[in-house]
């Protein structure tokens, strides 16, 4: 089973979405043997974290299941745009930040419907909050920002409004 977790002391750091993303080893009473993907990636298979599983944010240490597909459309530095209100062009900062759930004060997921936050982008122009969250990888939330319009700056159009 692929669990998140949070240790402050290992692999739980950095933006890449490896480092608290694991695969279930073992279980042990109130602890569960995690071996991060990252270490795996690394060529370190020996290497495993214990984490409580009666702890959960703001605790130290948590885990909760993973029930997300692995592959993302988007990678960091991509340029977007997202829906909040409106469309709002931006680039993907974050790719899983799960940190945002313990941040936001969200309910860690225990379901496969529970929010996990899938892009974490800087907004192109700051309003005073700089980033925006894409919810889901989809459409509705998250789309390749365009590189080419139909219209130049200067030119003249007319349209409908009715």
């Amino acid at each position: 089973d692929r669990v998140w977790f949070k240790d402050d002391l290992s692999y739980c750091v950095g933006d890449n979405p490896n480092m608290y993303r694991g695969i279930v080893d073992a279980v042990d009473g109130d602890f569960v043997e995690i071996t991060p993907l990252q270490s795996l990636i690394d060529g370190v298979d020996d290497f495993t974290l214990r984490i409580p599983t009666k702890t959960k944010p703001p605790d130290e240490m948590y885990v909760f299941p993973d029930f997300s597909d692995i592959t993302l459309r988007f990678d960091i530095g991509d340029k977007v745009i997202c829906k909040a209100n409106d469309w709002i062009p931006a680039t993907v900062s974050y790719r899983w930040p799960i940190f945002e759930l313990e941040e936001q004060n969200f309910p860690l997921p225990s379901a496969a419907v529970d929010l996990v936050p899938h892009y974490k982008c800087n907004k192109l122009f700051d309003d005073g909050y700089p980033s925006v969250a894409a919810p889901y990888d989809n459409n509705d939330c998250i789309q390749s920002r365009p590189s080419t319009f139909r219209f130049k700056v200067g030119d003249s159009v007319t349209f409908n409004s009715m």
